[in-house]
């Protein structure tokens, strides 16, 4: 049996000795390792190269810079394994990982899809992790439909690739954010028999610099809307729509969030607005709360309290700090 394991690579230098050393130390051995520099400026090709020399079992893939989501696809084109996992460049596995989803692909051969759970790293210490409960479903749909508690990242998932290749799911290519929990979505709605197993195999490593922590950029906004209209699309196939509120509610918050946080929100607002007021119409008969109502109307309603609300936090935070500075009690 083998794993092809699909690694895009843009500037990660600082972190690929860790990534790919988990994978090439990994005590199953029959792998496919397939890395995709996605037109690194940094030396993470450079570092590739000298791993690819040491190991016949990577196959290095260099390209201008395309984004994730097309190296993903890519790396699924290329695959051959017959299971397919996408590993982020700056993370590592534990190096019994492929092992231990061996084992249980030998003791549950009709599963599709395993999901692990993870550790959470900071300055090579491990301060949290995330142990789900063993269990395996009938189908992904149950799991959408019952609101179960799932984490929808690639990276937490080894999927049989025949279920990529018969329902030709792929990645949206024009998404570089919440692209990997769309494309589980898609895995999860076209899949029978997934096995949740209680073992965290992935260490996610928290830095300073991350994506979450760096300035909100416009792709990010449109990405979140683009998420939620394709979601809805998805989900409708399978009469889902009301299984979604959560889900929806916590993204268009994030997406009011973003919008307040925008450092070039007045000069963009009228396309902000014109692109909401057309996923909102499209969609009305799913979106009913009346704060989406009331963005549809006029966004600034949504935006301007949240401003404000980020400036008082802002505010206290910087009395907080002026008191702590001068041990005023």
């Amino acid at each position: 049996m083998k794993f092809s394991i699909i690694i895009p690579v843009y500037n990660k230098a600082p972190y690929l000795d860790s990534c790919i050393s988990s994978v090439i130390n990994q005590t199953y051995k029959n792998l496919e390792i397939i890395i995709i520099d996605d037109g690194s400026t940094d030396n993470s090709l450079e570092i590739c190269e000298k791993y690819r020399e040491r190991d016949e079992r990577i196959e290095l893939i260099s390209q201008p810079n395309k984004g994730v989501s097309v190296a993903r696809n890519l790396g699924i084109q290329k695959a051959n394994g017959e299971w397919i996992y996408f590993l982020d460049a700056d993370d590592y596995l534990e190096l019994d990982a492929f092992e231990i989803l061996m084992n249980e692909i030998k003791l549950n051969p009709d599963i599709n899809i395993i999901q692990f759970g993870l550790n959470r790293i900071k300055n090579n210490q491990y301060i949290t992790f995330e142990q789900p409960e063993r269990c395996i479903y009938a189908n992904g749909v149950d799991i959408i439909k019952n609101n179960e508690k799932q984490r929808y990242v690639a990276w937490l998932h080894l999927i049989k690739k025949s279920i990529l290749i018969d329902n030709n799911i792929r990645f949206f290519e024009d998404m570089s954010h919440n692209e990997d929990i769309l494309f589980m979505y898609q895995v999860f709605l076209s899949t029978k028999n997934i096995l949740r197993i209680d073992r965290s195999l992935y260490n996610h490593v928290i830095s300073d610099n991350s994506v979450s922590r760096s300035e909100i950029k416009k792709i990010q906004i449109i990405n979140n809307l683009q998420y939620v209209d394709r979601l809805i699309f998805f989900c409708k196939k399978e009469n889902l729509e009301k299984s979604l509120s959560k889900e929806l509610n916590e993204r268009f918050k994030v997406y009011f969030i973003s919008l307040s946080e925008y450092n070039q929100l007045k000069s963009n607002i009228s396309f902000f607005q014109k692109y909401y007021r057309k996923i909102f119409r499209k969609h009305k008969d799913v979106l009913k709360s009346y704060y989406l109502k009331i963005a549809y109307l006029n966004l600034w309603l949504i935006i301007l309290p949240l401003k404000m609300k980020n400036k008082y936090v802002n505010y206290k935070k910087n009395i907080h700090t002026t008191f702590k500075r001068y041990h005023i009690h």
